[in-house]
């Protein structure tokens, strides 16, 4: 019995750790990935070959989800993810240079600390 409620709370406090964030905002059921992009973000710049596709597709489904969930809680989500992946989040420009390399058009950047309220 008591091994079964250990195991069970464990299960809680992953749940915890695990759901992102940003201000009050639930963005668990938000489908923003930007693992693709991970690289970019580690090593702070697109590379010879500039972003992967993977990565461009996943800033799209933003573009997308910027539409129907609006912006507000797009970019809370957004800089959620971002700062997930990269504490800290990254440098502004990288963020215009790798919005722009994919075709990317939305009212804020993703640099992981950008206002959100606009």
């Amino acid at each position: 019995m008591v091994g079964a409620m250990k195991a069970a709370f464990l299960v809680f406090l992953v749940g915890l750790v695990s759901t992102k964030t940003c201000l009050g905002q639930d963005c668990a059921n938000v489908p923003i990935d930007l693992q693709a992009c991970a690289i970019i973000f580690y090593l702070n710049n697109l590379g010879s070959n500039g972003p992967p596709p993977a990565c461009c597709e996943s800033l799209s489904q933003i573009q997308v989800l910027e539409a129907t969930l609006g912006t507000n809680m797009t970019c809370l989500c957004t800089q959620a993810e971002v700062e997930f992946i990269i504490r800290g989040g990254i440098e502004r420009l990288l963020s215009t240079v790798l919005l722009n390399a994919c075709g990317v058009k939305i009212d804020f950047g993703i640099t992981g600390n950008d206002p959100c309220d606009v």
